[in-house]
């Protein structure tokens, strides 16, 4: 006496599909788990260059102003128009040099040398903003 089995294809059919996908699922989960961290990290370096780019024509900017200002003498006005994306704090105490530095991380700072004195303490808000400088009795001041 023989037992016959009759298999039903489609049922096997529908769980070779659903192993199979079991499998492409699982290796798009391992994919991610590696490659997910290095993703991240380059965003973050990114976004670091960026900021260190704006705060570095900042830098430039306000350096290259004041030096016009110095050499047109008494009584001239610069407007300049910025881009940061954090909040950034500049100053200068009666010297020929100013620093910027980051509001969110103080051990961040940028310092250049003008050919004029400046006395200015000023914190930039992100995004757009402008800012005056002026040269009032050879002394580079911060509106």
């Amino acid at each position: 006496m023989k037992i016959q089995r009759k298999i039903d294809y489609k049922l096997c059919h529908r769980a070779q599909l659903s192993l199979e996908f079991i499998l492409v699922l699982a290796i798009t989960l391992s994919f991610l788990i590696l490659w997910l961290p290095l993703i991240v990290n380059t965003q973050n370096s990114a976004q670091t260059s960026i900021r260190d780019f704006y705060i570095q024509k900042l830098v430039d900017d306000i350096s290259y102003t004041s030096d016009t200002l110095c050499i047109l003498g008494d009584g001239n006005k610069r407007e300049l128009t910025i881009i940061i994306d954090e909040d950034t704090k500049v100053n200068s105490n009666m010297n020929k040099s100013f620093q910027i530095s980051l509001i969110s991380n103080t051990s961040r700072f940028w310092v250049t040398q003008t050919k004029c004195i400046m006395n200015f303490s000023k914190t930039l808000p992100k995004g757009r903003s402008t800012i005056i400088l002026e040269n009032e009795k050879n002394i580079i001041k911060l509106e």
